[in-house]
């Protein structure tokens, strides 16, 4: 699998991705990602020679943002959507945006019925990316992890 053309944005899978482009997202993982279970999932990412599953390098006019994996379809049809943005790309609504062309690509090219994250309760910068982005809270995840659930279909 290739580059994904988002128009803005493009997704490049891991196996496509570079020396740099490793160290950019290896930061990501060691400085931002710790606290909200991001860095077991960007670390085994990172370790395997081709991409695992649906995860990308997102770059925006050929410069590293940041990451995201889209997972395989679940039971209901939707696809789970992980995002990091570096540090650096914040507060200028790269991630809400991001958000918002990958849910509509999906979304209108019929490649799941919805799109779900799973947000950290502490996490409100996310939430309020995702929000912007048209998703909905539709539950906390049972147990002790305090995970909120939001959907956009």
């Amino acid at each position: 699998m290739g580059k994904i053309d988002l128009g803005e944005f493009a997704l490049y899978p891991l196996s496509m991705t570079n020396e740099e482009d490793k160290r950019f997202l290896k930061d990501i993982k060691d400085k931002e990602a710790r606290k909200y279970h991001l860095k077991d999932i960007i670390r085994n990412d990172l370790k395997r020679k081709t991409a695992v599953g649906n995860s990308y390098l997102i770059k925006k006019d050929e410069v590293n943002v940041g990451y995201a994996c889209v997972s395989d379809i679940n039971r209901l049809g939707d696809r789970n959507i992980t995002l990091a943005i570096h540090k650096d790309f914040r507060n200028n609504h790269i991630g809400s945006r991001f958000i918002e062309t990958l849910s509509g690509y999906t979304l209108e090219m019929n490649l799941a019925k919805g799109i779900t994250a799973y947000i950290d309760k502490q996490n409100e910068a996310s939430q309020k990316v995702f929000i912007h982005s048209g998703f909905i809270h539709v539950g906390n995840l049972p147990g002790p992890a305090k995970t909120e659930i939001y959907r956009k279909r």
